[in-house]
């Protein structure tokens, strides 16, 4: 008769259920998110085409009627997307030197100061860092 050691059997106490479900949900999040980022890219490009259609259709609107009633840029300008605005500098009301005698300027000079005994005041600056959060430190 021989003799040999018997096989340890496996008791099935280790059994990674942690693991495996971990597995399994982080697979259904990446499906999830990769759906996500698909509708997201397809939402991109219908906004896209969405706002190119739109731009063709003003372009073609303002071609047709020229420019805007009351704006005094010409076809070159305005299809280059920009227009003279008009300057305000050295425009004057009618009665501006009527305005100006009555204006009454503010006396800019101080009042004196009240007779008293003088405070003495000592304002030292101090510089420290101060942490908001961890990691993020303000120099104060």
């Amino acid at each position: 008769m021989s003799s040999y050691p018997a096989p340890a059997r496996y008791s099935g106490r280790e059994s990674a259920v942690g693991y495996k479900l971990l597995a399994l949900f982080l697979g259904i999040v990446v499906c999830v998110m990769g759906l996500f980022g698909l509708w997201l890219a397809l939402s991109a490009q219908h906004a896209r085409d969405d706002a190119n259609r739109a731009a063709e259709r003003a372009a073609a609107a303002q071609s047709a009627s020229g420019s805007m009633p009351g704006m005094g840029a010409t076809k070159a300008t305005a299809a280059g997307g920009a227009y003279a605005t008009p300057s305000f500098a050295g425009v004057t009301p009618a009665n501006a030197d009527a305005i100006a005698i009555k204006h009454e300027a503010f006396p800019a000079e101080l009042p004196p100061a009240p007779a008293g005994p003088v405070a003495s005041v000592r304002l030292d600056i101090g510089h420290g860092v101060v942490s908001i959060a961890p990691g993020i430190r303000y120099e104060a």
